[in-house]
């Protein structure tokens, strides 16, 4: 070194601090990032081979999990058509091998499904049955009961209305006529008409229009007591009266006899006239009382004719005519 403190060839430049230590920041920068690069591609291998080896496994390992097949459920194939029905069954899962087609008579539109078996919601069923509907007439259901005569249109799908009329003959409740009437073509409505007991009137509270005839009270025959008779007084002579009846009523009914007060071993003959024309005759005797039933329809006057060996009072006991309600409150008034 020289006495002027200049520098010569060959010196040594002194290092600044910290200036030469870049190059390690970098080169541990440099490790990391490998490091990181090796993780992620032995995760990538690492799945891979999983995934790999799941599906391997699948297809290569015996004791695999079984595959479960769904079981299939009858479907309601009611109101559908058949075509529209075989397609919903095959769409299940149901062989057409399995199934049956059948005609069923009804009165719902043809061809449309009316009846099925198994019913909906059954599973896995071996045989299914399918009921199709074809043209069909109305039954005779004349004389059936309510029930047997809704629950046979139900069957054959047809919806009933049910109408009441007053019948002197037929059971109250059984059915006297139908629309449409029996073997018409049958649709998905019908009217049935049933029988009720309409109204009754008590022979007293008709009009009289002729003769002797009254009401009395409680009167006893055969041990029965009646709450109410309309009492004739019979003798050799024959005896006569008669109600008015303007064609309103049907049926008139009584129970003729000799009350028990009365002296045993009486006797009387009894006749019921419709129009003047004798329709009954009735042979009573004490303690012997007969039921009395006449069909009036149409009748415009009802006669009552008693006779008997000796003075007797002749009962109709419970005697009444029968009809249609607006009929009988015809007569009432």
């Amino acid at each position: 070194m020289s006495a002027t403190g200049g520098t010569s060839e060959g010196a040594t430049t002194p290092r600044q601090p910290g200036g030469g230590k870049w190059w390690i920041a970098g080169g541990a920068a440099a490790v990391l990032l490998a490091v990181l690069m090796g993780g992620v591609a032995l995760g990538w291998w690492a799945a891979n081979h999983t995934l790999v080896a799941g599906k391997q496994n699948t297809t290569d390992e015996p004791d695999a999990a079984p595959v479960i097949a769904l079981e299939s459920s009858m479907p309601d194939v009611r109101g559908l058509t058949r075509d529209a029905a075989a397609q919903v069954l095959a769409d299940s899962g149901f062989s057409a091998s399995i199934i049956t087609f059948e005609d069923a008579p009804s009165g719902l539109p043809e061809g449309t499904v009316v009846m099925q078996s198994p019913v909906f919601g059954t599973p896995s069923p071996a045989k299914i049955w399918i009921g199709v509907a074809v043209p069909t007439t109305m039954p005779a259901l004349t004389g059936l009961d309510r029930r047997k005569a809704l629950s046979t249109l139900s069957d054959l799908g047809v919806g009933a209305t049910v109408v009441f009329q007053y019948s002197a003959t037929a059971a109250p409740g059984t059915v006297l006529s139908t629309s449409p009437g029996v073997g018409k073509p049958l649709g998905d409505t019908a009217t049935v008409t049933l029988a009720t007991t309409g109204s009754a009137l008590a022979l007293g509270d008709l009009r009289r229009l002729s003769g002797e005839c009254r009401t009395t009270g409680q009167v006893t025959l055969r041990g029965t007591d009646y709450p109410s008779a309309v009492e004739c007084d019979a003798e050799p002579a024959a005896s006569m009266t008669t109600w008015s009846l303007g064609a309103k009523a049907d049926l008139f009914t009584a129970t003729a006899g000799i009350d028990d007060d009365a002296t045993p071993g009486a006797s009387a003959t009894v006749e019921i006239l419709a129009d003047g024309v004798v329709v009954k005759t009735a042979r009573v005797a004490f303690g012997s009382p007969v039921d009395v039933s006449v069909p009036v329809s149409g009748t415009i006057q009802l006669g009552v004719r008693v006779t008997s060996p000796a003075e007797v009072e002749v009962l109709l006991a419970g005697a009444s005519v029968a009809g249609s309600d607006t009929a009988i409150a015809e007569l009432e008034r």
